[in-house]
């Protein structure tokens, strides 16, 4: 029998059980059928682009003043010097401008990974110190806050979840670059939930076939973003997320619910959704669409079929999960002690091989411009 309730709604109970919390997702509609998407053209005023952005997508309409907003961002997995494989600083910045305005309380997170503990360190060499500092903005490691033991729909696994994510009065934006992943297809706004697990030991979840799918998909079920928010001034397209063909976008895209971004996404990324397994459990085999909000400057041709040219194919996927697996039996404590000291060999591989094959990596930038 449940101990008691700390948390409820229509997606999942957070309950005491024995001085532990625990949680259980219940049986639930993902997709809400808000099938809007904006997007929005990035010049060199970002934080200009993310106001606009926000507006015509009526983020006030979710967001109201005093709520707590998490801006979820993708750092774990990207490689230092290669701005397309994590979340661009200049967008956070732009929202959380944007969210203050609008009296909002925002704050920056993300979980440790296998390859990267996110310390002030990591944080300065991704470019987001800077900003953070001077606006006095909050930055919060989700493998350091208390944890939920969670029991997904489907999974026989327990894992952790971080309770902050899960609190009611919390917003979540998933903001991540819209890349290729070697083993989930892409990686958009729902997988881009999958780091908010607070493990570090995640790469239990890769070690069978479609374990990681079911995760990621359970995972963005249950930390729900109330706004996606995917963008890039360059996509990566290729053998993500490690390894990046960097391509002129200058895009961001919004959208009220996670799955119509996600369809989009797929769509610019030249990946067939149908493929997307995390995708297809929580859509449940129900139609999803997306709507261009009028306004929305699409990306352009010639730039589309760069990156669709070069997108990984469904078939590489499959072989990547069937061999790749290996690879996270080593034990977590080797990885995470030893991986990020070969961070430089990755930035020079990216950079030696992958970066030459796609655009030139952008100009110097207005930061904060208005």
């Amino acid at each position: 029998m449940a101990g008691e309730k700390i948390i409820e709604n229509d997606r999942f109970r957070v309950y005491m059980d024995r001085e532990r919390l625990r949680g259980q997702e219940k049986p639930h509609r993902v997709y809400t059928g808000d099938d809007r998407v904006l997007v929005q053209q990035v010049g060199a005023d970002m934080a200009k682009a993310v106001s606009e952005g926000m507006g015509r997508i009526g983020a006030g309409d979710v967001l109201a003043p005093g709520d707590l907003v998490a801006i979820k961002v993708n750092l774990g997995g990207g490689i230092h010097g290669v701005l397309p494989t994590y979340t661009d600083p200049e967008i956070v910045e732009g929202l959380v401008d944007w969210l203050r305005a609008a009296g909002c309380k925002p704050f920056v997170c993300e979980a440790n990974m296998r390859g990267h503990t996110i310390t002030p360190q990591l944080l300065q060499v991704r470019g987001y110190t800077g900003f953070m500092t001077a606006k006095k903005v909050p930055f919060v490691n989700l493998s350091t806050v208390r944890r939920v033991s969670f029991s997904f729909l489907g999974i026989h696994k327990r894992v952790d979840l971080p309770l902050l994510l899960l609190r009611p009065n919390v917003k979540i934006i998933s903001c991540a670059p819209p890349k290729h992943h070697w083993e989930c297809g892409i990686t958009c706004a729902q997988k881009n939930l999958y780091g908010a697990i607070s493990e570090h030991k995640k790469s239990r979840y890769h070690r069978a076939y479609e374990l990681i799918d079911h995760v990621v998909a359970a995972a963005a079920r249950v930390m729900k973003p109330a706004l996606s928010v995917i963008g890039t001034r360059q996509l990566g397209a290729g053998l993500g997320p490690h390894f990046a063909i960097p391509f002129d976008f200058n895009r961001i895209i919004f959208a009220r619910d996670m799955l119509s971004c996600d369809m989009y996404c797929a769509e610019i990324l030249g990946y067939p959704v149908d493929r997307i397994k995390h995708f297809q459990i929580n859509s449940r085999g129900r139609p999803v669409s997306w709507t261009l909000i009028p306004g929305s400057v699409p990306p352009d041709p010639a730039a589309l079929a760069r990156i669709r040219a070069n997108a990984i194919p469904p078939g590489r996927v499959d072989r990547s999960k069937k061999t790749l697996f290996v690879q996270y039996f080593v034990p977590s404590f080797l990885q995470t002690a030893a991986y990020h000291h070969f961070e430089w060999l990755l930035t020079w591989l990216n950079r030696r091989f992958y970066v030459p094959r796609g655009d030139p990596p952008p100009g110097p930038r207005r930061r904060g411009a208005r």
